[in-house]
């Protein structure tokens, strides 16, 4: 078991590797127009390829304090493509965070580094947080988002098994709101970057333990728990701080709490994890038949009756 100083140990190296990444891809100026063209897509495909390899082998490779086994052939083969499928929708989402914010940013210098990297890491958990509790509450969105859900393991390549659309969103919410305030490249970096750390470090497949950070930081005890396939101990839905989840009420966290089964509730609803165009059709598919259905004469006529849904 990994306690604190030992994940922290880990995180640190890693983090300090991809600073100068951040700096290296920052313009200059630090207002909205700094911005290269296509800059957003070529930093951020890099820094997630980057973040995934070196966190995945800097944990689960080269520690034996696994919760669950390593994923078999067949699951490495659907990691690796939807790695390819992150790196491209990753990329995307924030070059449409940036073409949306560019109408809004106001003018100026902005907030110092010092103030403006803070701010933008707690906003951007903020706002991440907030398409994700979306994300679960609706029920075309669940058909995506679940996609992601659906494995019975936990790791660090397992984040990369999600819905194009879901990767595209979230990129878009958690950028979007930090440009259209103006705040710097290289504070939206930091966050990025901090972000993309902390979404790897997450799903670990270690067993790592916070402490008393745990009542701050999120860990990989906490997202386990998300991942319960009990809808009642299925909270912590933030990736980086636990001040959200404290807020909102969703906070499932305590010392020691053990998760019995990851995975969905309903496992029969939705396409097998290595089923990788059935799981990018499947959204599509529910929406025509939720259309269809409500669409016939029996749901015509339930929605007229009074009796109507007891």
């Amino acid at each position: 078991m990994l306690r604190a100083p030992s994940m922290l140990a880990l995180l640190l190296p890693l983090a300090a590797s991809l600073g100068p990444l951040a700096c290296d891809q920052a313009p200059a100026r630090s207002t909205l127009s700094g911005w290269p063209p296509g800059e957003p897509v070529r930093a951020g495909a890099c820094e997630f390829l980057l973040q995934s390899a070196a966190l995945y082998h800097s944990t689960e490779w080269h520690l034996e304090v696994k919760v669950e086994a390593r994923n078999t052939g067949p699951e490495a083969v659907r990691d690796a493509v939807y790695l390819g499928q992150g790196m491209i929708f990753g990329g995307l989402g924030q070059a449409i965070a940036g073409v949306v914010a560019i109408s809004y940013a106001p003018g100026g210098d902005g907030l110092p580094l010092w103030l403006a990297a803070p701010l933008a890491i707690v906003l951007t958990d903020l706002c991440t947080y907030g398409f994700h509790r979306f994300v679960h509450a609706n029920r075309f969105m669940w058909r995506e988002h679940g996609i992601h859900h659906v494995p019975d393991k936990v790791n660090a390549l397992d984040v990369n098994t999600a819905h194009w659309l879901d990767i595209l969103l979230n990129n878009v919410a958690a950028q979007a709101p930090m440009l259209a305030l103006g705040l710097g490249p290289e504070a939206i970096f930091i966050a990025t970057i901090a972000r993309g750390l902390q979404t790897f470090a997450i799903h670990a497949n270690v067993d790592m333990r916070l402490g008393g950070l745990g009542h701050v930081l999120m860990g990989p005890e906490h997202h386990r728990l998300h991942h319960s396939a009990r809808v009642a101990e299925a909270g912590n839905y933030a990736t980086i701080l636990t001040l959200w989840d404290r807020v909102f009420g969703t906070f499932t966290w305590a010392p020691g709490r053990r998760v019995e089964r990851v995975g969905v509730a309903e496992p029969d609803s939705f396409p097998a994890s290595h089923q990788i165009l059935a799981s990018a059709l499947h959204p599509l598919r529910w929406w025509l038949g939720e259309r269809a259905a409500s669409s016939s004469p029996d749901a015509r006529r339930r929605s007229v009756s009074p009796r109507a849904g007891r």
